[in-house]
Formats: C-alpha cells, sequence, structure tokens
C-alpha cells in the first residue's frame, strides 16, 4: 500500500507499507509522478516499511529521479528498511538520491 500526503511545508511524504512488487509498482509510480508535479520542492520517501522492490520499481525510480531534476525537485530517501537501505546501497543508489536513512 502506498500514501501519499501534502506536508504542511508543501512537500510530500510517500510512505510505503509492504514491498513495492508487481501491482504495487504502478502505485508507486503513481504516487511518484503526482508529486513530481505536485506543490513542493521535495519528495520525502517512508520506505520503512518495505525489505524489497523489484527491478521494475528501482526502475521507476530512476525515471521519478529525472524527472523530479527536470522540475526542480528532489527525492529524498528519509526512512528505510535495513534490508532495503542494504541493497539500494549495492547497487549505489547513495550516489544518485539523497539517501539520509542509510547515515
Amino acid at each position: 500500500m502506498i500514501e501519499k500526503r501534502e506536508l504542511q511545508s508543501g512537500d510530500t511524504l510517500i510512505e510505503a507499507r509492504g514491498n513495492i512488487v508487481g501491482d504495487a509498482v504502478e502505485e508507486f509510480r503513481t504516487a511518484l509522478h503526482e508529486a513530481i508535479a505536485g506543490p513542493g520542492h521535495l519528495i520525502l520517501l517512508d520506505l520503512s516499511k518495505v525489505q524489497t522492490m523489484s527491478s521494475r520499481a528501482i526502475g521507476v525510480l530512476l525515471l521519478a529521479r529525472k524527472m523530479a531534476l527536470a522540475e526542480g525537485r528532489t527525492i529524498r530517501f528519509d526512512k528505510c528498511n535495513p534490508l532495503l537501505a542494504k541493497t539500494l546501497l549495492a547497487i549505489r543508489f547513495d550516489t544518485i538520491f539523497d539517501m539520509r536513512c542509510t547515515e
């Protein structure tokens, strides 16, 4: 389940619960695209309840990053499950995303 909400600052928080695989990838893509098109500069990802993502979900994140940069927005990994953080670090997401959750 993916929940998207606007914060008082105008930024957007996307919180995922459960693994981002199968049909959840489309829900994740929709939430990201809506956040990129919405107000605010920052898109915060709370993935503390996500253990795994499919390769398709990783592709969605990479495309969303490109779109966000074009719109002057930043995607930040605010919270990550430790297992997911290991995977994202292994594929060097920390070199292209703001990953505060791994600090």
